[in-house]
């Protein structure tokens, strides 16, 4: 699928237009609110440009940071200011396409576990998950907190691991299990879980101060 993305030079060149296609996997993002080298990736439904594992719209500005002789780019970055950010609660998960996602770096991760503090991050055999936990009233409460959690993950299209034990202990795993890892979806799941009103299903102390998987 080839996408047209038009690329700004502001200074030194008009706007340019480069067709990036499935055929060009050699191409990298710089990304400079992170510094770090991204493999090109096109989500195939929504059109979005893939940065480690996270979904960056294409209208993010564009600047040629290198040509070759032939004329098209070997490198492009992207300013991805957090400012621009869309709120993660108010994002729309994407369908998890193996070809198109790759799991996210931990430094990536850990930067978006600021926008949803109660989670953790844990290193499952080299695979990192979003996880919370609390402690319910009853066994009954649990269970109807984790139906409101599956209505938000089934209007997503993505799902947690849930896991009710010792009939007070309610805890959530949350992962792209088809690409071993975390990706966007992940804590955007996470954030729409936050925007829940969790009290009446917690034990009054855990409803004061939510604990987290250790």
């Amino acid at each position: 699928m080839a996408m047209n993305i038009v690329t700004k030079h502001s200074i030194l060149a008009p706007a340019l237009r480069l067709s990036i296609t499935a055929a060009q996997p050699s191409m990298a993002l710089l990304c400079n609110r992170q510094l770090h080298l991204h493999p090109l990736q096109v989500n195939r439904n929504s059109g979005n440009l893939i940065l480690d594992g996270r979904s960056c719209p294409i209208r993010h500005e564009m600047l040629p940071l290198k040509v070759s002789p032939t004329g098209k780019f070997l490198r492009l970055v992207t300013k991805c200011s957090q400012a621009n950010e869309i709120e993660l609660a108010k994002k729309k998960c994407v369908p998890c396409e193996s070809k198109d996602l790759k799991p996210m770096s931990i430094e990536v991760a850990e930067e978006l576990l600021q926008q949803v503090p109660g989670w953790n991050i844990s290193n499952e055999d080299g695979k990192l998950k979003l996880q919370r936990a609390w402690k319910v009233k009853s066994f009954i409460k649990g269970l109807e907190l984790f139906k409101h959690v599956a209505d938000i993950a089934e209007a997503e299209g993505h799902h947690p691991d849930l896991h009710l034990v010792n009939w007070n202990n309610a805890s959530i795993n949350i992962w792209t299990h088809s690409i071993g890892g975390l990706t966007e979806n992940d804590f955007i799941l996470a954030a729409k879980i936050d925007s829940l009103d969790v009290e009446p299903f917690l034990r009054k102390k855990a409803a004061k101060n939510s604990t987290t998987v250790p």
